[in-house]
């Protein structure tokens, strides 16, 4: 039953990425763009199905558990992406040999701290909404997926940095 809920799954959400509109501009940038679109929601599709199938959902669950999800990755993203913008901002400095004040320094310590403690803040908010979703063993699986997947980053980082 498991298996045949996850295939079906599997095949709805792969149906549905080939069967968005291409929407091709004429311009060979514009097809680049929609191309690198479409790869990186394969890729998230992907993601999705893979994790559907390691924390063993039900089809009511996922129903549940993947729109939740989905917003959390936002959020999650959102922030992310505040960070490097705060990080770009000294990185600029450094790079120009320009001098770090302590104020800015202090702003940066400030600024990083705080999205650091956001990002907590929304993890703790998800995964504790997750217990009338998920139960404890499809939590834990959920919370180490996220580190297997963070380790297996880091892994293939040092091994492209190695053969450079």
């Amino acid at each position: 039953m498991k298996k045949t809920t996850l295939l079906l799954l599997g095949i709805i959400l792969l149906t549905s990425i080939y069967a968005q509109p291409c929407g091709a501009h004429p311009e060979a940038s514009g097809k680049m763009m929609l191309k690198k679109e479409r790869d990186k929601e394969k890729r998230e599709q992907m993601m999705l199905m893979k994790l559907t199938e390691k924390l063993e959902l039900t089809a009511e669950q996922s129903d549940l558990f993947l729109p939740r999800f989905r917003e959390h990755r936002e959020k999650m993203k959102a922030v992310q992406k505040e960070l490097k913008e705060v990080n770009k901002s000294i990185h600029e400095k450094i790079k120009d040999d320009e001098e770090i004040s302590d104020g800015d320094l202090r702003n940066l310590i400030t600024a990083t701290e705080a999205l650091h403690a956001q990002k907590v803040e929304e993890k703790k908010r998800f995964i504790s909404s997750m217990d009338r979703i998920l139960n404890n063993t499809q939590i834990a699986k959920l919370l180490l997926a996220d580190k297997q997947k963070k380790a297996k980053r880091l892994k293939e980082h040092r091994k492209k940095l190695r053969s450079k």
